[in-house]
């Protein structure tokens, strides 16, 4: 849903959106597969405005790179951000229940300041999309451990799902859509699914690619040329995603 750019349209207050890297272990690729659809995003500003959506520089900063992606009407800034940036321990904050956090009467922060940290930089954004290995037919440990951090942060905002593996992480994005779902999160349907390209096969039964981004961290020439064919998939999905992000200003205009 692209946002409107007549003189009638109002301009619509900038969004901020978190890319985030779910992946913690090292090694690990997950930084490379958000870089990766990173650049498909911000290749694509006209998914605001057709005639006037334009990229601005990108600016790296400590632990994130930013990019603007704005129109005459309407504006979103991508953050990466690195889930390995807040260790998180495995929840175990005392006596608060993540629901109870900013809830009248209840607790205004965590007693763990990384926690507080994690709080605070999910509560700063407008939407997320979240990049998620497969571990085991299902979203790692350190994922699902973040996520179940928080409640109130979360709630209401847009998500869109990126997973990856041996075949696309697909078990994982099911689950993932799942959870964000029964939430109360607005989650995009379309998949993004990206699996490991299955070339140079090892004895083992698995591509070379898929042996260098488990072992290494790389994200291999095969795996990147085969991702590239499929961008359709991200395209689509980061469409309806940014048709989400405006969905509550755009029905302001039509009223």
């Amino acid at each position: 849903m692209a946002v409107s750019t007549t003189p009638e349209s109002k301009a619509t207050p900038p969004k901020s959106i978190a890319l985030i890297t779910m992946s913690t272990r090292t090694p690990r690729v997950g930084p490379s597969v958000a870089s990766f659809i990173h650049s498909i995003l911000s290749a694509t500003p006209q998914v605001l405005s057709p005639e006037s959506a334009t990229v601005q520089a990108v600016s790296s900063q400590v632990n994130s790179t930013t990019t603007t992606i704005s129109s005459s009407s309407s504006s979103i800034t991508l953050k990466e951000i690195d889930l390995a940036s807040f260790p998180l321990p495995v929840y175990n904050e005392p006596y608060i229940v993540p629901a109870m956090l900013g809830a009248p009467g209840g607790p205004t922060q965590f007693t763990n300041p990384i926690a507080v940290s994690w709080s605070n930089e999910i509560k700063s954004h407008d939407g997320y999309i979240l990049v998620c290995p497969e571990y085991n037919y299902s979203p790692s440990g350190g994922t699902k451990n973040a996520i179940d951090y928080l409640k109130n942060e979360w709630k209401g905002k847009p998500v869109m799902v990126v997973t990856y593996g041996v075949k696309g992480g697909n078990m994982a994005g099911e689950h993932l859509r799942g959870i964000l779902t029964a939430m109360g999160l607005r989650v995009v349907q379309e998949k993004v699914e990206l699996p490991f390209s299955m070339e140079n096969k090892t004895e083992l039964g698995y591509g070379a690619d898929t042996l260098g981004a488990t072992l290494e961290g790389a994200l291999g020439e095969c795996t990147r040329k085969e991702w590239q064919e499929r961008k359709g998939d991200v395209e689509k999905a980061w469409e309806s995603f940014v048709g989400l992000v405006f969905e509550e200003a755009d029905g302001e205009k039509k009223e």
